[in-house]
């Protein structure tokens, strides 16, 4: 839960502390491998249970995907069920699905999502960048447009890291900071992965 004593799992919440405990394992540093698989359990059992026709539980779900894929298991036939709908996706969860997709047998989906988020582009002078329509939409799961181009730079820097908006997306990210922060913590974490 969000608080101590709450009564209440969040899969989102899970699927985020999940993916820190992984990057951290990743790092060299030790994890407890029994609290890491009972959340990959909770969010498989999730993934069974949720509701594929509410937009935000689609976001959630591409979140969840994305993360247990990252840790290497992955159920590829969900993801796919969960491709079929990428156009009820905010921007950030087709970047995440594109991610997921990465490095697989179907890379090749990886690449054509990334294409259709990319035509998303909203270029200025000082750089590119990426707006979600509807954005309050998607404040539950902590959205931000800050947030959505670091996501998105993140999936092109791992699918196509030679392509002519990265320095451009970089050139936004840099430019939109107050003072050495961006505008929320989960813009400033997506950025600082994306940067790294």
């Amino acid at each position: 839960g969000y608080w101590n004593g709450s009564q209440k799992s969040y899969p989102y919440l899970t699927a985020y502390v999940l993916y820190a405990l992984q990057r951290t394992q990743d790092a060299g540093y030790a994890v407890d491998a029994n609290v890491m698989l009972t959340m990959r359990d909770y969010l498989s059992s999730v993934l069974r249970e949720q509701n594929l026709n509410d937009e935000l539980s689609l976001a959630e779900r591409a979140y969840i995907l994305f993360v247990l894929k990252e840790g290497g298991s992955l159920d590829i036939a969900l993801l796919n069920n969960l491709e079929k709908k990428r156009d009820e996706l905010p921007l950030f969860s087709q970047a995440q699905l594109a991610m997921a997709y990465a490095n697989t047998d179907d890379a090749r989906k990886a690449v054509r999502i990334l294409r259709d988020v990319l035509n998303h582009a909203k270029l200025t002078p000082r750089g590119a960048h990426f707006e979600e329509e509807q954005q309050w939409r998607w404040q539950p799961l902590m959205h931000t447009n800050t947030r959505t181009t670091a996501i998105v730079l993140q999936a092109l820097i791992r699918i196509d890291p030679n392509h002519p908006l990265v320095p451009k997306i970089v050139r936004w990210l840099l430019m939109v900071r107050y003072n050495a922060d961006w505008d929320t913590t989960q813009s400033s974490t997506e950025s600082i992965l994306a940067l790294a």
